[in-house]
């Protein structure tokens, strides 16, 4: 997920168990903040079923 959130320019505040507390316009704000956010939600999820299967094949839950 950091991938993610590196590649749309997040800043990432706090892991908080399996969430990330993710900001978008800091330190610097740009006019895209909140589509950037979006399109990064959007990709985080599109990359569930892989981490899931990997997690699969490893054995955990």
């Amino acid at each position: 997920m950091t991938e993610a959130i590196n590649q749309y320019g997040g800043t990432i505040n706090e892991f908080i168990g399996d969430a990330i507390l993710v900001i978008f316009g800091v330190p610097t704000q740009r006019e895209d903040d909140a589509e950037r956010a979006v399109v990064c939600a959007v990709a985080m999820q599109m990359a569930m079923p892989g981490i899931n299967a990997k997690l699969k094949e490893l054995g955990l839950p």
